[in-house]
């Protein structure tokens, strides 16, 4: 999905756009250096804020893990959070002789992540770590180490088997599967891997753009928890349509090809093989068809006997979630889920048992984390899925299951709600299955200041790993107790004497009733102090894409850049309005067949209501910048009502759905020959044939990245194009 990105586009919103179409008044020159900001120190300066340090449990154990530089020498500490004891496991700086020669090119990651350094066996006993671009293994408790990987093409994703008998990774679209004992059966420098590609176009083990960008896909092969197999994906791009990345200081016009499905084009087809470490010794791999335009997840059931795949139709109306046997490819449908807007991807199951397991569903308009109970081989699927979240929450991940218990911790909150939280959900399974439960011993699981964004348990269900922050402050990591939720020891705060000392603004928040069952939710931003007779100018700060919110109570990147402009007389008003995330999936489907049309309706609404009410905000000067799929409500703002916005800053909108990719817009807006109309009334390369700003006061800035492999520049070039055929200039 189109997705906001760095905030340094803004200084060209104050200097080259907003700061004459707006003109606030000249601050007063600063007295002290800490309170007051400017462009140098957000962006260039010494940091206001401090990364926190980078804990993260070790497998199997109730300690954490990091790596650390000192001496110029990386080390691998390892931290007991009762006590506070920090040893060190393994000096990585020391693997470097494993590798001579080796030039650290070996390895890519998939999507837009890198490669991990770090590969954990599910006991924590031994780690495949990446050195120089190849992969060492080490075991800790007797010290042995050892290279797996030699050169010879690029890899990805590399995995550790739950036995850590081996790795396996994609090189050259094969599969690879490599013994950590030295003794094969591929060493990585054989002609073939254990799957080889049978098309240079069908993909094996790897991923291409879509899957990991709108489906989440992180893996493209998985192992059976007992080792003996291994799920491999296939991806076959065939008739995919190729798109140039352009590199623009090539002087014959070269660049990077790839896969790249338009709204209603082919998309690659999936399908999963089953293999062995043994192969192509133990015979070809099983090949299962799969149900469904898109493979979402795969997971196995802990005895390894059946593999689950959840997919999804193209509409993304239908999610099945079917088991599979390995050794035969036999299908048995597990549950399906239907909606008449649109399914999310699913999220990983996590086992309770051998045939029970977390899945989150869509029903009856609500998003349920729920108890799956696999079907026994030769029955139907019946009444299997057990609800244990109600149904007025908006559920996040589940961080910890106990199965005896019945109780589940699940990250979340109820709709409108500006701060997440931590939940504690029972859930039995010894009464009949419902479709429908509503629990009032639901509750909230701490109260503190500051919501949690990130956490994360051990394996021992003992420790709490907790990433917590409000918008004016940055975040704290701390270890809790999970049945307590007491603080054990805090590691990291982000806070820093330069911070504390700024002139920060003050926030007020509302919400503004939009109709349809819909309200868009705000946060202002306003100076300490302001003059009776002031009249400030007011930057709208948006993203609003499906799902997404910005009004959290959480500390952003954006923060000193918002009080920059706070400073320099500027109110900013950010507004998460029809669609955004937060408030329920009934309020997300409001956009169905109405992507950028609706979305952008609600804000002249929320600037009239904020403004009205606040006679020192000025109503003709506001303008509105936002990037991705912000850039494109920026264009649909100047296109559509230049009366209320006065100028604007767009950076990689898409201006016209039919310019995006496949899994993305046709989740929301179905498919372009059969919603035609849908796709013109939010297209605003048509509205801007008769677009009203043509030698008006409004201003529209576009900026595009040539190389961008996401939202392409085509989107931006053809919205100059029709507004240059409709002889409109002001942009």
């Amino acid at each position: 999905m189109p997705r906001p990105r760095r905030l340094l586009v803004l200084l060209l919103l104050l200097g080259l756009v907003c700061g004459p179409a707006l003109r606030a008044e000249d601050p007063p020159k600063a007295q002290a250096l800490d309170p007051r900001l400017t462009l140098e120190r957000v962006f260039g300066g010494p940091p206001i804020t401090v990364p926190l340090p980078d804990w993260a449990w070790r497998p199997g154990h109730s300690e954490l893990v990091r790596v650390v530089t000192r001496a110029k020498h990386d080390l691998l500490l390892a931290l007991e959070p009762t006590s506070g004891v920090e040893t060190t496991l393994l000096d990585l700086t020391d693997l470097d002789a494993l590798v001579p020669g080796a030039v650290g090119a070996g390895e890519r990651g998939l999507g837009r992540g890198g490669p991990a350094r770090l590969l954990w066996t599910p006991d924590g006993k031994a780690l495949c770590v990446l050195v120089k671009g190849e992969r060492v293994w080490v075991e800790l408790a007797s010290g042995a180490k050892r290279r797996l990987t030699v050169s010879g093409g690029r890899r990805s994703d590399v995995q550790v088997s739950p036995d850590g008998a081996h790795i396996s990774f994609e090189r050259n679209n094969q599969l690879w599967i490599v013994a950590t004992d030295g003794s094969g059966p591929h060493d990585g420098s054989g002609p073939h891997g254990v799957v080889p590609s049978r098309d240079p176009e069908v993909l094996i083990g790897t991923l291409d753009w879509l899957y990991p960008e709108e489906l989440g896909l992180d893996h493209a092969a998985w192992w059976s928890p007992d080792g003996t197999h291994l799920a491999v994906l296939e991806l076959d791009q065939r008739g995919v349509p190729t798109y140039l990345v352009p590199d623009s200081l090539d002087l014959v016009g070269g660049g990077r090809s790839m896969r790249y499905p338009y709204a209603g084009q082919r998309n690659p087809t999936p399908a999963l093989l089953i293999t062995s470490p043994k192969g192509l010794k133990g015979g070809p791999p099983v090949r299962i068809p799969v149900a469904g335009a898109y493979v979402v997840r795969v997971a196995w059931t802990p005895d390894s006997r059946r593999v689950l795949v959840a997919s999804a139709d193209r509409a993304q109306m239908v999610a099945s979630l079917t088991s599979y046997d390995p050794l035969t490819g036999a299908g048995l449908a597990v549950a399906v889920e239907r909606d008449g807007a649109w399914i999310e991807p699913a999220t990983a199951s996590a086992f309770l048992d051998a045939r029970r397991f977390l899945w989150r569903v869509m029903r009856e308009g609500h998003e349920r984390w729920s108890i799956v109970t696999l079907p026994a081989v030769g029955t139907e699927p019946s009444e299997n899925v057990f609800l244990i979240t109600p149904e007025d929450f908006v559920p996040g991940e589940v961080i910890f299951s106990d199965g005896p218990s019945h109780t589940h911790l699940v990250s979340g909150h109820f709709p409108g709600a500006r701060r997440s939280g931590l939940w504690l959900a029972p859930g039995r399974v010894d009464t009949p299955p419902v479709t429908s439960v509503r629990y009032a011993e639901f509750a909230r699981y701490g109260e503190e200041e500051s919501q949690h964004l990130e956490v994360s348990c051990d394996d021992l269900g003992r420790l709490l790993l907790v990433r917590r922050s409000n918008v004016l402050r940055p975040p704290v990591l701390e270890v809790r107790e999970r049945a307590t939720n007491k603080v054990v020891r805090t590691l990291g705060d982000a806070g820093t004497p330069a911070f504390d000392a700024l002139d920060l603004p003050v926030i007020e928040e509302g919400e503004t009733d939009l109709g349809e069952g819909a309200r868009a939710l705000w946060r202002l931003f306003k100076p300490r102090e302001i003059a009776a007779d002031a009249r400030l100018p007011m930057i709208l700060s948006v993203y609003g894409g499906p799902g997404s919110r910005t009004v959290e109570d959480r500390f952003g990147g954006g923060v000193t850049w918002t009080a920059l402009l706070v400073q320099r007389g500027f109110a900013v008003l950010q507004v998460d309005g029809r669609g955004t995330g937060g408030q329920g999936p009934r309020h997300e489907r409001l956009v169905r067949g109405r992507l950028g049309d609706v979305d952008w309706a609600g804000l002249p609404q929320v600037i009239a209501d904020v403004a009205g009410a606040r006679p020192w905000l000025d109503p003709a000067r506001v303008g509105i910048w936002g990037w991705s799929f912000g850039g494109s409500l920026a264009c649909d703002a100047l296109t559509r009502r230049p009366d209320v916005f006065r100028c604007g800053v767009a950076v990689a909108p898409v201006t016209d759905w039919r310019l995006y990719d496949t899994i993305y817009t046709e989740r929301y807006m179905g498919l372009p020959d059969k919603e035609k109309a849908a796709y013109d009334a939010t297209s605003a390369v048509e509205r801007a044939k008769t677009a009203a700003f043509k030698g008006g006061p409004c201003r529209l800035l576009l900026l595009h990245g040539l190389a961008d492999d996401n939202v392409h520049p085509v989107n931006t070039l053809r919205l100059v194009e029709a507004l240059l055929a409709a002889e409109k200039t002001d942009f």
